[in-house]
């Protein structure tokens, strides 16, 4: 994982910016949170999304964030997505997740994704394959809350103070 040790960022991205893997800030008990893909959000300059993620970290009594993606491309709009899975990036995102993963066994991770999940037939295929690597390191599922479709919520459409962890039962996404 990419740390600066002179920062509290941490901070994994492609070098022309076309993806990122990895943002957040240093924590022993982070709130880890699987978003779809990542928008413009990059160290001191963050999206109207993981500003509400870092103030739902401090509600909800965590010492740090990590905002992970089911797919690592960036994207303002989810329309924008490769049409086809890219599996040179996608296998570069498992191989950060599963830094993350190993850095935090047993940490529970967020679902938060919205219905954007089903934008590209390939999400679910990446999500399956993320779930899987979670399951080795006892990562338990949860979301702040889900939407008519089932899907957990994307946090701009949560109240900070209203909201809630609770289990996400991802099985049924994955099957």
């Amino acid at each position: 994982m990419n740390v600066s040790e002179k920062t509290n960022w941490i901070y994994v991205n492609e070098d022309n910016n076309s993806s990122r893997y990895v943002l957040g800030e240093k924590g022993s008990n982070p709130l880890i949170v699987f978003g779809v893909n990542p928008s413009t959000a990059e160290p001191n300059n963050l999206d109207k999304t993981l500003t509400k993620i870092k103030k739902m970290m401090i509600h909800h009594s965590f010492d740090g964030w990590i905002m992970l993606n089911i797919y690592p491309q960036r994207a303002t709009n989810p329309k924008g997505l490769d049409k086809e899975l890219s599996f040179l990036i996608h296998k570069r995102n498992l191989v950060e997740i599963k830094k993350v993963l190993e850095k935090y066994p047993n940490q529970p991770v967020v679902a938060a994704w919205g219905n954007i999940i089903t934008i590209r037939s390939y999400l679910i295929e990446c999500l399956r394959e993320i779930f899987d690597m979670s399951k080795e390191y006892g990562n338990d599922w949860l979301c702040f809350d889900t939407n008519l479709s089932g899907n957990p919520k994307h946090p701009l459409y949560i109240s900070v103070n209203k909201s809630m962890l609770k289990i996400y039962e991802i099985e049924n996404e994955v099957k």
